[in-house]
């Protein structure tokens, strides 16, 4: 899955960004059914 996070008035650091992928992608396997 390809995500684009960009920040509004903050700078996006390597760990946000990976904390977001992380989550996102939790997120999506719970609900996986629901796109396939």
């Amino acid at each position: 899955m390809k995500l684009v996070i960009q920040g509004k008035n903050i700078e996006i650091t390597d760990s946000i960004h990976e904390y977001v992928n992380q989550k996102i992608e939790k997120a999506v396997s719970h609900f996986q059914q629901l796109t396939t």
